[in-house]
């Protein structure tokens, strides 16, 4: 699954289950959880390849996208004072964007790549 998708996953758990500052309530996920449950699916952190890498690389996204910045924690930002369901969800639309630009640039990387290499030849 590509970040954007693990995003774009995440943003509708919250959308769906709703959201909350400080630890889970019920199904409300604050960010940090419904990226990890949006990389997890429906099996345990310990079965998905990749788990740390991928959660770690939307977490990055999320971060840019709130704060303009990759250093400061999700966590402190999700849970700052008059923070609001609308403010996390644009954070998401922007680290899906951002997410978005970044996987395109990659595939026309290897996509440019194949054609000089069939032109090499």
């Amino acid at each position: 699954m590509k970040v954007s998708q693990t995003l774009r996953a995440a943003r509708e758990l919250i959308v769906r289950d709703g959201w909350c500052q400080g630890i889970s309530r019920g199904s409300q996920r604050c960010a940090d959880y419904a990226i990890r449950d949006a990389v997890r699916g429906h099996r345990s952190g310990f079965e998905v390849p990749d788990f740390q890498q991928r959660f770690t690389d939307s977490i990055g996204y999320l971060s840019v996208a709130a704060t303009g910045k990759t250093s400061l924690s999700t966590i402190t930002w999700n849970d700052a004072e008059g923070r609001t369901v609308e403010e996390v969800l644009a954070a998401f639309d922007g680290a899906i964007c951002l997410a978005k630009r970044d996987e395109a640039k990659v595939e026309a990387t290897f996509a440019c790549r194949a054609v000089l290499s069939n032109r090499l030849k």
